[in-house]
């Protein structure tokens, strides 16, 4: 290639170089190097570099700006092995280069499975408020090994997992209106599994909460609504077939046989009125 007649700083950047070469009587910029490149190959004014050491010298420059992609991958949030070795191979590197990377990240104490997994469950029940179903199949899919999601989700009692759980029904509790007690139950379990809780536990937590007489009334009320709309509905039907498709309908719906019943003898003295 040539002597390196003058190296200058990078003007926005205090960790890279410009190298530039006598050729034919004129300077020319040659490449750009990370510092620990130029240290590497003792690259200075005056030293000669040849077409061979130049190719190692590009190949080395490019592990570096990739290990340099992956500090600043890191510098967002903690990151799983699994997820950085999906994000160097999308810098067009070998998959030597790869493991080379990987290696120094690990001699630098940066990935930590086991840390991650800690530090994950914490975030997803103080912010998020998720179960551990769901805990344990994100950290899965993010490559964190079984022993080490057990280990982070012991910090997550059973106690704390009912705690939680009961707070969140309870609050969504409050937005199924006009809806069967029973059919709020099945929707309350729904919800609690869905946020990764057991269906056992869900189950139990159901039967704990409360639903008294502001809730019957509201069932009732509820009633009434959809008795209203299956009358409208099966209008063209008369007698017992009609009778028999809202009762139908309204018991797919959750509501108790008793209450229907009841419903529909008042409904029928009205509409005989």
């Amino acid at each position: 290639m040539g002597k390196v007649s003058k190296i200058t700083l990078h003007k926005k950047r205090n960790d890279r170089y410009h190298i530039y070469f006598q050729k034919d009587g004129r300077e020319q910029y040659g490449f750009t190097v990370n510092e620990d490149v130029l240290v590497k190959h003792g690259i200075q004014k005056g030293v000669t570099l040849t077409e061979d050491q130049l190719i190692v010298i590009k190949k080395d420059e490019e592990k570096s700006k990739a290990l340099h992609r992956a500090l600043h991958f890191l510098s967002f949030r903690m990151r799983t092995i699994k997820e950085m070795r999906i994000y160097l191979r999308d810098q067009e590197i070998t998959d030597e280069e790869v493991n080379e990377i990987m290696d120094r990240l690990d001699d630098m104490k940066l990935l930590d499975d086991g840390a991650f997994a800690e530090s994950y469950v914490r975030t997803k029940v103080n912010t998020q408020k998720k179960g551990p179903m769901k805990i344990r199949m994100e950290l899965k899919e993010k490559g964190v090994a079984a022993i080490y999601i057990d280990r982070a989700l012991k910090q997550f009692s059973e106690e704390e997992q009912y705690r939680m759980a009961f707070e969140l029904a309870e609050k969504k509790q409050r937005s199924y209106k006009n809806q069967s007690i029973q059919q709020m139950k099945q929707k309350l379990v729904q919800f609690l599994v869905q946020k990764g809780f057991p269906a056992g536990l869900a189950s139990s937590v159901v039967k704990e909460l409360d639903f008294g007489t502001e809730q019957d009334e509201a069932e009732q009320e509820a009633l009434e609504k959809q008795g209203e709309k299956a009358a409208r509905k099966y209008a063209k039907y008369d007698g017992w077939e009609q009778e028999r498709r809202i009762k139908q309908y309204l018991y797919g719906r959750g509501f108790p046989f008793e209450k229907i019943d009841r419903w529909l003898e008042d409904w029928k003295h009205r509409e005989e009125e």
